[in-house]
């Protein structure tokens, strides 16, 4: 029997609590929407849909 995935494998960078957008004009795309995170456990910036890493945190519901 195999193995499941960890849950922090089923979600990307986007939906954790940890990353900030990074709202710098160059981040930008054409719509104004940003393409780049800012996290604490990363020294550079993640691309938007990245697979989620160990210190995922689900963003609390509004």
């Amino acid at each position: 029997m195999a193995a499941q995935a960890p849950e922090y494998k089923k979600h990307v960078c986007d939906e954790c609590a940890l990353a900030e957008w990074d709202m710098k004009f160059p981040n930008l795309d054409m719509w104004g929407k940003p393409t780049l995170l800012r996290c604490p456990h990363q020294k550079f910036a993640i691309i938007r849909g990245t697979q989620a890493c160990g210190n995922f945190k689900m963003k609390e519901s509004k």
